[in-house]
């Protein structure tokens, strides 16, 4: 069964349909896919769309006996020496257990074991990348750029609260605070200011360090972290953004979970699209723990049902430039720097502590300022944009993992060219099968993929 939660009109027709990013809910008695697509119609308009993929279901392959001869792994299979199986996939593992006779514990399956044998193909794909794959097929030769926005937060020196969130898309910037903080110091003396000094004031000091680019700035006052936290998650909601960088994601990310908790409500709640049903609600942050050659290559990931993605912008900004080497500082105004020649807004007296308590209107202009310099970042280097495309058939949230990256698009090509890719565990013996390969030709990108993106073709 497939929902979507965008009313689609019958007057209009479908063109092109992309994948944007997606979440899988899965357990014993069923999964869903959630999906975020952008939906181009025949006058040209784009809108964004989620669907919900209900019990999907997908193959796998099994050798024919007869052609059960060798005695190691194949790297890939022709398809008429295979029987297909097509299951459910939160049945997947069970199905491979049970023709070849492995038991599992309570339903648990040892991957190892399940993949170990040299006449299993194609079931080690993920049911996301499946799914991106069919997208592509059916709607090859034109990639939509995503939408982008940007967020930053900060917090109390004192009290460790959120105390400021700023959110920008398409040029809007939307800036929520805390009441207890919102005064201007004058002779000692603390005096109360209005949203509306305060956007004046913003305007004043980031105008002219914006240039050519005009921002709009709105600005709200809340009684309590959790009303801040809420409406600009709203508002992120309403945006239905593709994609939102945070530099430095694994200290934002944290921070709001653990916030949005201590005030006794279900982080879910507020980061799941209110358009899908509560039963799809799904949040699990992820802090990446593995051991590799540079802190920035670090791939942090927030799985949510929401419909705006939320992604690393420090990692990402690192990982499109691997070959250039790595910097001796990652800091936002490092970057900006360098790349824009553009610097962020001093603290006073080099301190959080001194612009908290003394000069908190100008530590709302030091906030807005940051998420205005990564949407400018952002025009400058299309990093987002290229994240989309370079991830190709394989789900976003696994960029950052080369090998599962090329082990998708080669299931993808190999599937073209009506073969299939083995699936591997971690013990596996492999023979190559060269000769079922021509010795010429390959898998070229097509140039309609790499426009705007950062990538160059020489011909």
């Amino acid at each position: 069964m497939i929902m979507t939660t965008t009313p689609l009109s019958i007057e209009k027709q479908i063109v092109h349909k992309q994948f944007i990013h997606s979440c899988y809910l899965k357990n014993r008695h069923g999964g869903s896919v959630i999906v975020k697509e952008r939906i181009k119609f025949d006058d040209g308009s784009i809108v964004p769309n989620t669907v919900v993929y209900e019990n999907p279901k997908r193959s796998f392959y099994i050798t024919k006996n007869k052609y059960r001869t060798y005695k190691y792994k194949p790297e890939y299979e022709l398809l008429s020496r295979l029987d297909k199986y097509t299951v459910y996939d939160h049945e997947l593992e069970s199905a491979v257990a049970n023709l070849f006779g492995i038991r599992g514990n309570n339903n648990y399956y040892d991957r190892n074991r399940l993949y170990k044998s040299p006449y299993i193909f194609g079931a080690d794909i993920s049911i996301e990348a499946l799914i991106k794959m069919r997208y592509a097929d059916q709607f090859p030769n034109e990639h939509l750029s995503p939408s982008t926005g940007f967020l930053d937060i900060e917090t109390s020196i004192d009290t460790g609260q959120i105390i400021l969130i700023s959110y920008t898309y398409n040029y809007q910037v939307y800036t929520a605070a805390l009441e207890s903080l919102c005064f201007e110091e004058i002779e000692n003396k603390r005096i109360p200011i209005n949203k509306e000094e305060i956007t004046q004031y913003i305007n004043e000091n980031l105008n002219s360090r914006t240039k050519d680019t005009k921002f709009t700035y709105n600005f709200e006052i809340f009684d309590s972290e959790i009303k801040l936290i809420a409406s600009i998650m709203r508002q992120i909601h309403l945006s239905r953004i593709d994609f939102i960088g945070i530099w430095n994601m694994n200290f934002d990310i944290p921070k709001i979970l653990l916030s949005i908790k201590q005030n006794n409500v279900e982080p879910a709640v507020l980061f799941t699209s209110p358009r899908l049903a509560p039963k799809y609600r799904y949040l699990k942050y992820h802090e990446d723990q593995r051991s590799v050659a540079h802190f920035s290559l670090k791939w942090h990931w927030l799985y949510a049902t929401g419909e705006s993605q939320f992604v690393d912008s420090l990692g990402l900004y690192s990982q499109c430039r691997r070959t250039q080497g790595f910097l001796e500082k990652y800091d936002l105004n490092t970057v900006l720097s360098s790349q824009l020649d553009l610097e962020k807004l001093p603290l006073k007296e080099g301190s959080h502590v001194i612009m908290q308590r003394h000069h908190f209107k100008d530590y709302i202009v030091y906030n807005v300022f940051d998420v205005v310099g990564l949407q400018l970042l952002e025009d400058k280097n299309n990093d987002i944009l290229t994240l989309s495309v370079l991830s190709g058939v394989t789900p976003v949230q696994r960029f950052s993992t080369q090998t599962i990256r090329s082990t998708n698009d080669l299931y993808h090509n190999l599937i073209a060219k009506g073969m299939v890719l083995s699936s591997c565990s971690s013990e596996d013996d492999f023979i190559k099968f060269d000769k079922l390969f021509l010795n010429s030709g390959g898998a070229v990108l097509p140039p309609s993929r790499v426009r705007d993106v950062g990538i160059e073709l020489f011909l």
